[in-house]
């Protein structure tokens, strides 16, 4: 539609369709091929943490040197400093629970703010606010990731005004993280909207709909797979990240990949590729629940709305 054939709208959000390449007698060899790649830069890797994380002493593979210490052990002084297994560890089951609850929270304000910055840049795309939110959602992503939790450490450190000092709050955490990764929710919710034709909220307009009430039945519900696969990416991401929040963390907000990288520190390395497998669970597990649940409501939303 418009200028040329490169936009196009729909009604389902859905702004793909899959197609079948056939690659005749080059099938077999191709998938040998893909095959090999990735079980080389991704089963081999985690195969091989797996098995450093049951060696009693780092570094000798023989069959006589394997325990489950580092995964269910007691605390015994001899073996790692007294840190008892992953799931012994009260601290590490914290931690856990603190990871999932900071990434299914900031993934979902992440998508939800990424949409509405992504429906002002689309549907204002001419205007000065539009062009504005659209280079100012890009910045965090020039930043490093410490350089960011620094500035952030400085801002909220001390009260300022009403706003109340943040450090070593759960809030801070995910305010961070859901400014991180707004680069990303704010594209996934830009390519949502752009695939859902104006005249739809028009005729809502004419029947005295508020811009609420059409972006509740109507913007999202038609943008299922934009809000979806924003939540997954935030999802993902954050489960595995560390520069942005390592120095805002404390003791009653650490997550898993920090006391990873803690224990990597004291040279527990069993402990900590336990950790990194564990975290790796959590995040498949996580996505795919994200995915169905995630879908399932929305497109209820979708069939309400309708």
């Amino acid at each position: 539609m418009g200028k040329g054939s490169r936009k196009f709208e729909i009604i389902g959000g859905k702004g793909f369709k899959a197609r079948l390449a056939p690659l005749g007698r080059w099938r077999w060899p191709v998938f040998a091929i893909v095959s090999a790649f990735i079980l080389a830069a991704g089963v081999s890797p985690i195969a091989l943490l797996g098995y450093q994380s049951v060696m009693l002493i780092d570094g000798q593979y023989g069959l006589s040197n394997l325990t489950l210490h580092y995964w269910i052990g007691p605390s015994d002084p001899a073996i790692a400093f007294g840190s008892p297994g992953l799931f012994r560890s009260a601290a590490i089951l914290g931690g856990a629970w603190n990871s999932i609850r900071f990434a299914v929270t900031a993934s979902f304000i992440a998508a939800l703010v990424g949409l509405v910055i992504g429906y002002i840049v689309v549907r204002r795309r001419k205007s000065w606010l539009s062009k504005l939110l659209n280079q100012i959602s890009f910045l965090p992503y020039l930043f490093p990731g410490i350089a960011f939790g620094a500035m952030y450490l400085s801002m909220f450190a001390v009260r300022r005004g009403p706003v109340p000092a943040l450090y070593g709050t759960f809030a801070l955490i995910v305010l961070v993280a859901v400014v991180k990764r707004l680069p990303y929710t704010t594209r996934t919710g830009s390519s949502a909207i752009a695939q859902i034709g104006q005249e739809l909220e028009e005729a809502a307009a004419l029947q005295g709909a508020s811009w609420l009430n059409r972006l509740r039945h109507i913007v999202i519900p038609l943008a299922t797979s934009g809000i979806v696969s924003g939540m997954m990416v935030t999802f993902v991401g954050l489960m595995r990240t560390l520069a942005p929040i390592i120095l805002l963390i404390t003791p009653s907000t650490r997550v898993l990949m920090t006391m990873a990288y803690r224990y990597a520190e004291d040279d527990i390395t069993q402990l900590s590729n336990a950790l990194v497998l564990f975290v790796t669970l959590i995040t498949i597990v996580g996505e795919l629940i994200v995915w169905r649940l995630g879908r399932g409501r929305l497109s209820r939303m979708r069939e309400g709305g309708h």
